[in-house]
């Protein structure tokens, strides 16, 4: 009996073994397996609740690896929170049972990924990276079951910003929803809920200043966001871009931080001001950034005297003229030159003489460099106790970076003046406007000349004189539109010496655009084109001056010059900046720095603002009066030694030809979505000379030696014999061969 009891026990025990590894044991499969949200397509606000569930091949309890890609990230999001701690790679190991939820929250907006695992995910000897895409028995995932958005808890458009150390140009404070009452008085207000008034919403404009134009990423500069509510905005993506290729930026994008900030670091090759742009979701801010010149590293001579001049000059004002670049070309003020070490060390005169007649006795501490008159961007070389000696003199201007520039100046007693120069700054005076002598001076038998400001007698003569100085010569002319066109005649007489001098100026219309010189510039290049104030008839106009001296009629109070790019090749980065107006007011011209990354043209707009105050009775705000200029002028931009610049328009028979309008009988059109011109037209206005044989429909035209032959319907043509495909073939409109522009620019190089 003891035996049969003993096999009886036996048998179960064993019996019970078979059968628990088939009930608690079974293997979890991976691939049937899967992790997913419990809502299709999952959509929450920053720090709710996004629920995940399980489905197993088993009922157990089943340790799983989760994690969260964000983005389209390689490697697991840290800024998601969930039912256990996350380690240190992102990853949340979790006991789960299928059917059961399991929350997670996270920190910042963007697209989420859900992944999970039964192994633990291996880091050795990888990246995190590589490790994440190595990882082994990864749970499937639901098409629609499987991404979470996540979103800011307002809209982009109710967010606001901050630029650390930047200047407000333009916008409005976002005073923040801080739940404070108005009746409670200030001890019971909770001061970390006041509002922040440093915030402000969507397109502000903020300033930026201390950039140099040296190519070097400067210092960086920060923006910080903040919801409706004044929470920072976490884990947002912010894109920047620029309105230039003249600066550059050290990153493209960024995600703000847990603290709503990014940053980031601007590189600039030329002087100006730039704009950066910072977008997040429909959110946008400008920021101005205003970039000087690096400091002076080439000296110009401007002017050097062609003649002796006076024993007895001060100063060199009128006949030794410098100015300054940097190492970009770009304009160097004096006043900058003078406030910081960057051309000149501080107490060291850069100004020496490095010859001079054995009898004088100047030394170097004698002269020094000054800024000429009211002229920002040009120096001069004022004498100690004036020149005092005959012979020649040699004045050597020596920069930090060891360039120098040195000027001679022919010195002599002057004698008997023989003649009288006498030349105005602009050769028109506007209507109402006033007009300022540039040279007035004696000259004697030898050639040399002095000052004659105050020693001759001036006088003006012409109904349109309403006023003149007959000290320095300065015109104001009448503001009637009956005496445009007419003439002003300025005489300078010396009674003893029996001398006349005259010089005769136009009276202007009202400025009515501004002109430029030219019509094309070179890609990549920071040129530097010449503009000025003109009438109705093309006369330059000077709008003014700083100073009235009786106290009559209008004085400038200041003026601005500005750009507008209106249009551009497609992608190109193109600015236009004032590069130098040293003398717009006196003589209405200045230079405009212009720059594109790319070829083709470039439409640019100047607009200058010139405030005048007036004189009389009247109110303040009538006695402030503000004139507007404008011009517009199209820019072929090219490689080096751009020919002529043809400008033909959709749906008109007017051509331009280098600003010279003319008519044409064809005129250009739109034919699925290419722009096709007459090409006789076209090519003829570039100086070519074209045939049509009618037997077989073929168009010759020769320019500079290339011969291009084209065939209507057809689209193969010959350059100089050398057959080639175009992609659309060239047709009849009416009586003209029309082809696509692109085509006949490139055909002919």
């Amino acid at each position: 009996m003891k035996n049969k009891k003993l096999f009886a026990i036996l048998t179960l025990v064993c019996f019970m073994f078979t059968l628990m590894p088939v009930a608690a044991f079974a293997a979890v499969d991976a691939d049937e397996s899967y992790v997913y949200t419990e809502d299709a397509n999952a959509k929450e606000e920053v720090g709710e609740d996004v629920t995940i569930q399980f489905d197993f091949n088993n009922d157990a309890t089943t340790t799983v690896y989760v994690w969260f890609l964000k983005d389209d990230s390689k490697v697991a999001s840290k800024s998601v929170t969930g039912p256990v701690e996350a380690d240190n790679y992102g990853i949340f190991k979790i006991e789960a049972k299928e059917g059961k939820d399991y929350d997670f929250q996270f920190a910042s907006a963007g697209k989420y990924v859900v992944k999970a695992a039964l192994s633990p995910v291996d880091f050795t000897d990888k990246t995190k990276a590589e490790a994440f895409a190595d990882a082994e028995d990864v749970l499937r995932n639901l098409t629609d079951h499987k991404t979470i958005e996540i979103t800011s808890s307002s809209s982009s458009r109710d967010y606001a910003v901050k630029v650390e150390g930047a200047e407000l140009v333009d916008g409005d404070v976002q005073l923040l929803d801080t739940g404070l009452e108005d009746d409670k008085t200030t001890e019971d207000k909770d001061e970390s809920k006041k509002p922040n008034t440093d915030y402000y919403t969507d397109g502000a404009v903020f300033k930026v200043t201390g950039q140099d134009a040296d190519n070097v990423f400067g210092g960086k500069i920060t923006l910080a966001f903040v919801d409706a509510k004044g929470a920072a905005v976490k884990g947002e993506k912010v894109e920047f871009s620029t309105n230039s290729s003249n600066i550059e930026l050290n990153k493209e994008s960024a995600t703000t931080s847990q603290l709503g900030k990014v940053d980031f670091k601007v590189a600039a090759s030329a002087e100006g001001t730039y704009k950066v742009y910072a977008t997040i979701g429909s959110f946008e801010v400008t920021i101005n950034v205003v970039v000087g010149a690096t400091g002076a590293a080439y000296i110009n001579i401007d002017r050097e005297p062609s003649a002796p001049v006076d024993i007895d000059t001060v100063d060199l004002k009128d006949f030794v003229r410098f100015s300054f670049t940097d190492i970009n070309g770009n304009a160097v003020k004096i006043e900058d030159i003078e406030n910081t070490e960057k051309a000149f060390d501080a107490d060291t005169n850069h100004v020496s003489i490095i010859s001079k007649p054995a009898d004088s006795d100047l030394e170097d501490s004698d002269v020094k460099l000054i800024q000429r008159g009211n002229n920002a961007n040009q120096a001069t070389i004022s004498v100690a106790g004036g020149l005092d000696a005959e012979g020649t003199y040699e004045f050597k201007v020596v920069l930090n970076n060891g360039n120098y520039k040195v000027v001679t100046v022919e010195v002599k007693e002057f004698k008997t003046p023989v003649a009288i120069n006498l030349t105005y700054a602009a050769p028109s005076v506007e209507l109402g406007g006033n007009l300022y002598v540039d040279k007035l001076e004696y000259v004697d038998a030898n050639g040399v000349v002095k000052s004659a400001k105050g020693k001759v007698d001036l006088a003006a003569t012409g109904y349109a004189v309403e006023n003149f100085d007959t000290t320095e010569g300065t015109i104001k002319a009448k503001s009637d539109e009956k005496y445009i066109g007419s003439e002003i005649t300025v005489t300078a007489v010396d009674e003893r010496y029996n001398l006349v001098a005259n010089a005769t100026v136009t009276v202007a219309d009202d400025a009515k655009e501004i002109k430029f010189a030219t019509n094309t510039a070179d890609v990549d290049v920071n040129n530097k084109i010449n503009a000025y104030l003109a009438d109705a008839q093309g006369n330059r106009v000077a709008p003014g001056t700083n100073v009235d001296k009786n106290n009559e009629g209008e004085t400038v109070k200041g003026f601005s010059i500005s750009f507008v790019v209106l249009d551009k090749p497609e992608g190109a980065k193109v600015s236009a900046n004032l590069a130098e107006s040293t003398d717009f007011l006196s003589s209405g011209s200045f230079k405009m720095s212009l720059t594109s990354n790319k070829v083709g043209n470039v439409t640019v707009q100047a607009i200058a603002k010139v405030t005048k105050t007036v004189s009389g009775n009247q109110s303040a705000s009538e006695k402030e009066v503000v004139k507007y200029y404008t011009g517009t002028q199209i820019f072929a931009v090219g490689t080096e030694g751009t020919g002529d610049v043809v400008v033909m328009s959709i749906g008109s028979n007017e051509i331009i030809v280098n600003d010279a309008k003319a008519t044409i009988d064809a005129a250009p059109i739109i034919e699925n979505n290419r722009t096709f011109v007459p090409f006789r037209a076209l090519a003829e206005a570039f100086g070519a000379t074209v045939a049509y044989d009618e037997a077989t429909q073929a168009v010759t035209a020769e320019l500079n030696g290339t011969t291009v032959v084209m065939t209507i319907g057809s689209a193969t043509y010959t350059v100089n014999g050398v057959e080639k495909t175009a992609d659309v073939a060239p047709f009849i409109n009416g009586s003209r061969t029309m082809v696509p522009v692109r085509f006949a620019a490139e055909a002919f190089g």
